[in-house]
């Protein structure tokens, strides 16, 4: 990834009726200047891709219970 740094966290919380699952993100884009407009469409992409992955694991989860 284009990325000049980057760190995650995902985090399991009991909830009403299930979990809560809160994932944090930070990144530095690599480039200067440039990597400051990349960003945003990164973060985009990254939240999309996070958002699926999440949705598809929750589908698992009630499939196996």
């Amino acid at each position: 990834m284009p990325f000049k740094q980057a760190g995650s966290s995902l985090a399991l919380e009991p909830d009403s009726g299930g979990t809560l699952a809160p994932f944090d993100y930070r990144c530095v884009p690599r480039g200067g200047p440039v990597g400051r407009f990349t960003g945003p469409v990164i973060d985009r992409m990254l939240t999309a891709t996070f958002t699926d992955m999440l949705a598809a694991t929750e589908k698992a989860a009630l499939a196996n219970r």
